[in-house]
């Protein structure tokens, strides 16, 4: 007969969802103090940690793609040849071949990932809105929430294009933009097509734009978690 063993997740990266868990459990309200009884039969509880363990993947696989592109930025600075191979149009090979997919996978796990993070934040906050405030919201709200803050959001329709484009279109390919050689500067550019050149910029995504997206995401969990301890705070003081 086979045994099964659990094994220990504790994911870190969600803090604010234990902050949304206190303020809700010491409301003025005794109606939010008795729903907060609920969370975990009402499936709160699942997702909080769906949504905990997606952020501590995220992060990881943020920290993955640092540490793959400061390897390339170390053999791009270690090459003598550089010159050469701008001036002439020709390819960087890295020691090992294996390097450039790893950041290829890299780029699209940040986008999958961040994609995910963001859907499964936002199917949290429906169930926290229904549960604990008693009240229907739909992601569409959340935007409106977003906007209302003054909190750019063209980075979510930016994300869900590119995860579209890059899980079911085409393959990510990379290269790099030199904008200076001495000392080394490049960034990342994510191509969208097998480029010959980069006069379009709407074919390729900077590194600049991914951490835009990146950031975009951060930020806009601190405008919903503030949104929504108002709203606790906001609720009849029994």
């Amino acid at each position: 007969m086979p045994e099964f063993l659990h094994l220990d997740f504790r994911p870190a990266s969600a803090g604010w969802i234990a902050q949304l868990q206190t303020k809700a459990r010491n409301s003025s309200s005794e109606e939010v103090r008795a729903r907060y009884e609920t969370w975990a039969e009402s499936g709160l509880g699942e997702l909080a940690l769906a949504l905990a363990t997606k952020l501590e993947v995220r992060q990881r696989v943020a920290r993955r793609f640092r540490e793959l592109m400061q390897r390339l930025f170390e053999e791009v600075e270690d090459a003598e040849d550089i010159g050469h191979l701008l001036e002439g149009g020709y390819v960087f090979s890295p020691t090992d071949p294996g390097l450039l997919y790893d950041i290829c996978d890299s780029v699209d796990s940040v986008l999958f990932e961040s994609r995910s993070a963001f859907e499964i934040t936002g199917k949290f906050v429906v169930r926290f809105c229904d549960v604990i405030l008693n009240r229907g919201v739909t992601q569409e709200d959340l935007i409106r929430v977003l906007n209302d803050a003054g909190h750019d959001v063209s980075w979510v329709e930016e994300l869900r294009g590119n995860r579209i484009l890059f899980f079911h279109e085409t393959a990510p390919w990379i290269a790099l933009e030199i904008q200076e050689r001495e000392p080394l500067q490049f960034q990342l550019l994510v191509l969208k097509e097998n480029l010959k050149d980069f006069d379009d910029p709407s074919k390729f995504i900077t590194q600049s734009e991914l951490s835009d997206v990146w950031d975009g995401y951060e930020n806009s969990m601190t405008v919903i978690k503030e949104w929504l301890e108002a709203e606790i705070d906001a609720e009849p003081a029994c």
